[in-house]
């Protein structure tokens, strides 16, 4: 999940029946931003979760980082849950095998999650843990069990982001061979969904610089991932769609050894504002 550059609000997407009287709810991902921690304060009433991307996870399970006490003063006063996000740091892939694989790592980390999560009087955690492989599903989804155990046992949640996908096969090309063993074979989606207490699907993004210009997530596109899910027997109920608060500006580049070719840089609702006042 790409909190390094920008701010998404993730609204769960819940099974809203003529019988059914739960409303949704608005998840905010929180990066370590001035402007990210005023869009908290001045829409916490309108905010459900808050999710500080605040830990990194270790090969030995060690999990460092902190909560600013702001948020978790602002989050009490307006009832928002707080479910900081775990990390393995630049989506490193031999980190996150390291840690799964490995049973004392586990416990180490599952550990600390409980006492962070008694220290700052947290509701619960995500799992932000990306580049797994397509050899280490098992194992992530043993981790991601245990650590559920261990949460429900004291009154927490446990949630997991999990990037988008289309259909469960390979693709015709080894780009998409690529991302299907890396980015996505190793999320059981039906297993995570049933074990957790929901899982956040990012969608998008839909074309990137390896893709002709595009939107970041076109509508029909947005939900043909959420009926994929739908398929793979997640229910609606555990689906949170991670919606992007951003656009790529695309743009005509040359390099001497590309030739031409396309390129697109992130701007956020802040730049496309000041594009509109031209």
């Amino acid at each position: 999940m790409k909190h390094s550059s920008i701010i998404l609000s993730v609204v769960l997407f819940l099974n809203l029946t003529a019988h059914s009287q739960t409303r949704p709810e608005n998840l905010f991902y929180m990066v370590d931003t001035p402007e990210s921690f005023e869009s908290f304060r001045k829409n916490a009433a309108q905010i459900s979760i808050v999710c500080p991307q605040t830990f990194l996870a270790s090969k030995e399970g060690v999990l460092t980082g902190s909560v600013d006490p702001r948020v978790l003063e602002i989050a009490k006063a307006n009832g928002v849950k707080v479910m900081p996000l775990i990390v393995n740091k630049g989506f490193d892939q031999q980190l996150l095998h390291d840690i799964v694989s490995n049973p004392a790592s586990r416990r180490r980390s599952i550990g600390m999650m409980l006492e962070y999560a008694r220290r700052y009087e947290l509701d619960g955690w995500q799992f932000d843990l990306e580049g797994l492989h397509i050899s280490d599903r098992d194992s992530f989804t043993l981790y991601f069990r245990e650590t559920a155990e261990a949460l429900h046992k004291e009154g927490l949640q446990l949630s997991a982001a999990i990037v988008h996908a289309l259909e469960n096969v390979g693709g015709p090309g080894m780009y998409q061979r690529f991302l299907y063993e890396n980015w996505r074979a190793g999320y059981g989606l039906k297993e995570l969904s049933e074990i957790g207490d929901f899982i956040s699907i990012m969608t998008y993004d839909q074309h990137t610089r390896r893709t002709p210009p595009g939107p970041v997530a076109g509508i029909e596109w947005v939900e043909q991932v959420v009926q994929y899910l739908l398929s793979e027997g997640v229910a609606p109920e555990k689906i949170s769609m991670g919606i992007p608060s951003y656009s790529v500006h695309w743009f005509a580049d040359y390099t001497e050894e590309r030739g031409g070719f396309s390129n697109g840089r992130q701007v956020g609702y802040d730049w496309v504002q000041h594009l509109l006042g031209k």
